[in-house]
């Protein structure tokens, strides 16, 4: 369960919640939604619900298949797992209006789908079909320090 504010992964979100009940974050809701069926149900300030939906976006089968003669293995560069083992990714997320047709997936082995959604490494596809990484800024804060003592040498 996720409110819009976390699919769309709006800072100040609160947490979605697995049907077992475990919270888990927006980037990772965003991950799974990369690829599953939604259930839409909307619920006023009461608590009470007052709309029932459900949208599709799945990978069918036939373009599941289509995406495996195409990509063969993860698109990932240097990656060499089959593409039995990968999954379908959105390079426009669905959430964001991206299409779920061949010329906004390919395939992501599970690794490399995790850093995507949840690293934050972007892919560039470029119109020669040649998949570009692009690694998240560094973070050059140096690690909070233990306490300061004054002890002489």
């Amino acid at each position: 369960t996720a409110t819009l504010g976390t699919l769309y992964m709006n800072p100040g979100s609160a947490a979605a919640e697995m049907d077992h009940g475990d919270p888990v974050s927006g980037v990772t809701v965003g991950r799974i939604a990369c690829d599953c069926s939604i259930r839409r149900h909307v619920f006023d300030s009461a608590s009470l619900l007052v709309e029932l939906g459900l949208r599709k976006r799945v990978v069918s089968p036939q373009l599941r298949k289509a995406l495996e003669s195409r990509d063969r293995h993860c698109r990932w560069p240097g990656c060499t797992r089959p593409g039995s083992w990968c999954e379908a990714h959105h390079v426009v997320p669905w959430i964001r209006g991206g299409a779920t047709n061949p010329d906004n997936l390919l395939l992501l082995c599970l690794r490399h789908h995790v850093q995507v959604h949840e690293g934050r490494w972007q892919l560039l596809v470029h119109p020669d079909g040649h998949v570009e990484v692009i690694r998240p800024p560094l973070d050059f804060a140096a690690p909070p320090r233990g306490p300061a003592t004054d002890r002489a040498a």
